[in-house]
């Protein structure tokens, strides 16, 4: 990859100048891209349903009808007794006594699962928070060896740039002379040219004179 920047390096865009005639080239630029109404019409329609589950698309059709949201149902924790019709009826007593001892057992489960949350649960927690813990420090120390990567490439960079400039700038002033120079040379052989010329033209008239006067001389 070839490298057309040295960003550590170059600081032209610190005047004035060049700031300006960079903003004038991106307004033109901006000028020349007019995005449409339609710049995705190349591209697929989205599908918007795809991660709408069942239950959400319940809930966005209750929302859509302006329905109100169910309420937490509490049927399940009532002992009502059978109705007044069926009171003499043992197969409904005998429903009633069984949702009572599901509600009894349920409620027991709970105490157990309480009690067992009480003995052990403080060392669940416990070793769930180092597990966190480590996961965090492990996670940092990922981020600090990141960081000083990071660093250390910014840096190389840096140096790799300040070098490149220098030479960059000393190749600039080496090219600059070597121009001046050669321009200095072109001038002095412009001269030269235009002293050999002066030269042959004088030393052409000379001669010429010279043959006049000889023949003037001979008649």
């Amino acid at each position: 990859m070839a490298t057309d920047a040295l960003p550590y390096f170059d600081r032209e865009y610190e005047d004035p100048y060049i700031k300006e005639m960079v903003h004038q080239l991106l307004e033109e630029e901006t000028k020349r891209f007019r995005p449409s109404k339609k710049y995705l019409e190349n591209l697929p329609p989205p599908n918007d349903n795809a991660f709408i589950t069942p239950i959400m698309k319940n809930e966005f059709e209750r929302i859509a009808a302006n329905q109100p949201m169910d309420l937490l149902s509490m049927k399940r924790y009532e002992l009502p007794p059978p109705p007044v019709t069926q009171r003499n009826d043992p197969h409904a007593w005998k429903e009633c006594v069984d949702n009572s001892s599901a509600q009894l057992e349920h409620q027991a489960v709970r105490i157990v699962n309480l009690q067992l949350m009480t003995k052990y649960g403080c060392n669940s927690w416990r070793l769930y928070i180092e597990l966190l813990n480590e996961l965090l420090t492990a996670q940092r120390k990922q981020v600090q060896s990141l960081t000083r990567k990071i660093q250390e490439i910014n840096w190389q960079r840096k140096n790799e740039q300040t070098s490149c400039g220098s030479e960059l700038a000393n190749l600039e002033t080496s090219w600059f002379a070597m121009v001046r120079k050669n321009y200095d040379i072109e001038q002095a052989c412009l001269e030269l040219e235009a002293q050999i010329s002066a030269s042959n033209q004088e030393s052409s008239t000379s001669v010429q004179n010279g043959n006049s006067e000889d023949k003037q001389e001979e008649s």
